[in-house]
């Protein structure tokens, strides 16, 4: 059944992944349309790039998608902790300019906000239809059309929503008893059960080889997911991330290799 709000303590908890209920007063603002079409895209693009001062359009289109993991971060946790399905038209949801610590990391906000509830023995059913609308009638389409203007792999561009997923499901996991059981089903089904056609055009689930086992990197004195794929983070010479990120699969395979060869020293 249609509902046409979440409550103000829901709002107020999917604050902490970057969703703002007024507009504000910025020089960057960009609906979630814009950036699927590719008349507008490459403006967006040109803007942001000066932004962030990035070097070309690969490595802006590859931090534009880092940034966005947090709209499917924002739909897939309203889902598995309320059973609440966001609804996403493109038209409605504005991309607005803001930083943390000189680091770009705009907000999201919703024109308005819908969602859909669905009863509980029909779970299975409705969790097929809304991450099909989230990531073949969305995700995709963002993905695709910035492979087509920059060239930037789709795979990148997967993996870079992807490591938000791992964050937000162990989130849940960790911090939501109630939910966890809940919260490692959709997980599960998101990188290892549902079908290609989930995701868009494809035969084979494109989420299912980033489900690697976390390492023990002794530099960060933790447990890390390395990426399969570079970000280009650190080509970045404006903010902090110019370093290479924690799961950086180039800088891990370095300081695993420097243990080693410590270790026989």
């Amino acid at each position: 059944m249609l509902d046409n709000r979440l409550t103000e303590e829901e709002l107020e908890e999917l604050s902490r992944f970057r969703l703002i209920p007024e507009p504000k007063q910025v020089d960057l603002r960009f609906s979630a349309e814009d950036i699927m079409n590719e008349h507008t895209i490459r403006p967006i693009l040109k803007k942001i790039k000066e932004r962030i001062e990035a070097p070309n359009f690969l490595v802006t289109a590859s931090i534009l998608m880092k940034r966005y993991a947090f709209l499917p971060v924002i739909y897939l946790y309203a889902f598995t902790k309320w059973d609440k399905i966001l609804m996403i038209d493109p038209k409605h949801i504005y991309i607005e300019d803001a930083e943390k610590n000189g680091i770009w990391l705009p907000e999201f906000r919703f024109e308005s906000i819908h969602i859909k509830t669905f009863p509980a023995d029909s779970r299975e059913l409705y969790r097929k239809e809304a991450f099909t609308e989230l990531f073949r009638n969305h995700i995709y389409k963002v993905i695709t059309i910035l492979h087509q203007e920059t060239k930037v792999s789709k795979i990148v561009l997967w993996e870079n929503m992807s490591v938000y997923l791992f964050w937000m499901y162990e989130l849940l996991m960790e911090e939501e008893p109630d939910v966890s059981e809940q919260a490692y089903s959709d997980y599960q089904y998101i990188f290892q059960q549902a079908e290609g056609a989930v995701f868009g055009a494809y035969k084979k689930n494109p989420l299912t080889s980033f489900n690697s086992e976390k390492v023990r990197i002794e530099e960060y004195d933790a447990m890390i997911r390395i990426r399969k794929t570079c970000c280009y983070s650190y080509m970045l010479l404006k903010d902090s991330e110019s370093a290479h990120c924690k799961t950086c699969p180039v800088k891990c395979k370095l300081l695993k290799s420097q243990m080693k060869k410590e270790a026989k020293v």
